[in-house]
């Protein structure tokens, strides 16, 4: 696939479902933290039943506290509905590095926004 057909069928995922799902990679720095909040935003601008999640009891980073991602909804266990929403992993280039990689087998679809050279694009 091109990166033009990429595109165009992430929009459309993004357009045509409702429910979404975003994760990134396990032990979260910076780029994964922004890429979740920013992707979780947009989703909701456009309004879209989002949820956010990081599953496990690991501590943030500190310095990056001013994200506020719990007050703007970050979850810690994975919501009841996680399988009826579309998966959207940020800042992860395996599925390996998902926080939880079993979110991939119940996710009725899932779209991979990643910048990293070695990303499988799964």
């Amino acid at each position: 696939m091109s990166e033009a057909a990429d595109i165009d069928a992430v929009v459309g995922a993004l357009r045509e479902r409702e429910r979404f799902l975003v994760t990134s990679h396990e032990n979260p720095d910076g780029d994964a933290l922004g890429s979740l909040l920013a992707t979780h935003l947009g989703l909701v601008q456009l309004g879209k039943d989002s949820r956010m999640v990081l599953e496990g009891a690991a501590p943030l980073p500190g310095e990056y506290r001013f994200l506020e991602l719990e007050r703007r909804g970050l979850l810690r266990v994975r919501p009841e509905d996680h399988g009826e929403r579309v998966l959207v992993a940020v800042d992860c280039a395996q599925a390996s590095r998902l926080a939880d990689e079993t979110l991939l087998e119940a996710a009725p679809l899932v779209v991979n926004v990643d910048h990293h050279h070695d990303n499988t694009r799964f």
